[in-house]
């Protein structure tokens, strides 16, 4: 047997028993946002600390992709390529989503890179995984984690339709989110493109049965010290979640990733974007008052005023996500009634969804 083939088998060896390990310290990690463990005496929520995370994630330039991995469907599409199910060769229960990327020129291949750089230094329950990367003529290719679930956007828009409506359920998710979140500015990681098509809502695990979700989709991730904004030289991201110190300044702080989190609760609540230039009149239709409160802040014009991550979690609309809801769920679906501006999109342009169509009016 040759070196190359030992090395590479002793690989896969590791990425087996890693996975085996993954539940149990994503439980732990999951357990250390838990509110009720936080210390009386601490001004911040605990943060989790990752285990040695890095000696793992590998960059393959000399070895092709399919020596380690077996390529299946098109699960995902997007204007960086496409995103592919896998499994590794001689382990096919263990399965990857791998990102791949075409080398169209010098800055798609350096926005990649980037994204890959971010994502290798990340290790939060909440943040998709990234493995190990590879390399080829063509392609660059990102092996991540497979996450079992669907976009918090196919869920809004369902529960829409069905006029179903969770407050507690949704004050989890969005807990889950700020925990990561305070992970990722605490690292000095802003995501600069946060909306709920970019939010996995997990299966829940046999054992623990806890609900779970991923932030994806890093590709307009930047990495700046927490005291410093980061100004970009094109509007980007998506117009509809971008905080005004974005839209008009092309300035990213952590505070405009929570200007992002505060839109997407009141989708939840509302079923549409808050009115353009009018957001906090819009928040007073919101008939929860504890999310209404929470949202009064994350919709703050000047961004110094909003709260960070690490408040957001200690808000009561995220602590007292395990009692009943402040207003009766029913009438908060008849507020949202039937003429919602994401009942009016087709279920067909969900990837693109609130990009184009429903931008507020």
């Amino acid at each position: 047997m040759s070196s190359g083939r030992r090395k590479l088998e002793t690989w896969w060896l590791v990425c087996i028993d890693r996975q085996r390990k993954e539940l149990v310290r994503d439980q732990l990690a999951v357990s250390s946002l838990d509110p009720s463990r936080w210390k009386e005496d601490s001004e911040e929520p605990t943060v989790f600390r990752p285990l040695g995370r890095l000696p793992l994630v590998r960059d393959h330039k000399s070895k092709r992709l399919t020596d380690a991995y077996i390529l299946g469907t098109v699960i995902g599409k997007g204007g960086f390529g496409i995103v592919r199910k896998a499994h590794m060769k001689d382990c096919e229960g263990i399965a990857r989503a791998i990102k791949e990327v075409p080398k169209r020129d010098l800055l798609s291949n350096l926005v990649v890179r980037k994204e890959a750089s971010i994502l290798q230094s990340l290790d939060h329950p909440g943040i998709c995984r990234m493995f190990e990367t590879f390399e080829d003529e063509k392609n660059i290719y990102l092996v991540m984690e497979f996450i079992e679930g669907r976009e918090l956007f196919q869920e809004v828009v369902e529960n829409l339709k069905k006029k179903r409506f969770d407050e507690t359920r949704y004050a989890v998710i969005m807990g889950q989110v700020f925990g990561a979140l305070h992970y990722m500015h605490g690292h000095g990681v802003l995501h600069r493109d946060l909306k709920p098509e970019n939010i996995m809502v997990c299966q829940p695990s046999r054992d623990s049965g806890m609900l779970t979700i991923k932030i994806i989709d890093f590709g307009l991730a930047v990495r700046t010290a927490t005291s410093i904004s980061y100004r970009c030289f094109k509007q980007e991201g998506t117009p509809a979640y971008l905080a005004p110190e974005s839209l008009d300044n092309l300035t990213f702080t952590p505070a405009s990733d929570m200007w992002s989190a505060g839109i997407i609760i009141f989708i939840m609540f509302q079923g549409r974007f808050p009115h353009c230039w009018v957001v906090h009149p819009s928040v007073e239709d919101v008939r929860s008052d504890k999310a209404r409160n929470l949202l009064q802040g994350l919709l703050q014009e000047d961004p110094k005023r909003r709260p960070t991550a690490a408040d957001a979690m200690r808000h009561p609309w995220v602590q007292d996500s395990g009692s009943p809801a402040s207003n009766n769920d029913r009438q908060l679906l008849n507020q949202i009634g039937d003429d919602n501006s994401l009942l009016q999109a087709s279920d067909e342009p969900l990837l693109a969804g609130l990009d184009t169509n429903l931008l507020p009016q």
